[in-house]
């Protein structure tokens, strides 16, 4: 019977993986057509990142939140660069930046003022998240304060007249802003 369990396990990380690796592999092909759709910059430079590979990560989403900045659509490829740039700089990664992470996380802030409620609650949080790792502590507190007032139940909405439900979410944001406030 426990093979059963470790075997689901594996094959979640299996699947997992061979997913990134697609993805990795169709975002490389995308960027070296003559005209590379807009996603497959953000996509390969997450992708760098997760695998801990920040240098090469940051021009990808440099590109990639330039281009998303000019679109309008999301906020991903911003945070991603935020997130490059605080872990480049606890690595010492040469051209990670405070004003680097502090850039994107307005651009951020900046865009989620035009998404629909559910992403827009995301952005903030996340954003909330990056300033306390600044250690920025009244910037992080608005951000999360603002995650809380857009996050009112557990409902989000994702434009489109998509809507979905994430069990705990308004609870877990609301427990975020109470232990930043504490600190």
């Amino acid at each position: 019977m426990l093979f059963l369990p470790l075997g689901l396990a594996l094959g979640q990380f299996l699947a997992l993986r061979s997913d990134r690796s697609a993805a990795e592999a169709a975002a490389l092909r995308e960027l070296a057509s003559p005209a590379p759709k807009r996603d497959a910059w953000g996509v390969l430079g997450t992708i760098r990142l997760e695998q801990g590979r920040v240098a090469d990560a940051l021009p990808l989403l440099v590109k990639a939140a330039s281009l998303e900045a000019e679109t309008g659509v999301d906020t991903r490829d911003s945070l991603s660069l935020a997130k490059a740039n605080l872990d480049g700089l606890s690595l010492g990664v040469p051209g990670a930046s405070a004003a680097g992470a502090e850039s994107a996380l307005l651009q951020a802030q900046g865009e989620a003022e035009h998404l629909a409620q559910g992403k827009r609650a995301a952005t903030w949080f996340s954003a909330g998240e990056f300033w306390l790792r600044m250690g920025r502590r009244s910037e992080a507190l608005a951000a999360l304060r603002k995650a809380v007032a857009l996050q009112r139940d557990d409902w989000g909405d994702e434009g489109g007249g998509l809507r979905f439900k994430s069990a705990g979410i308004s609870a877990y944001y609301q427990r975020m802003l109470a232990g930043a406030q504490e600190e």
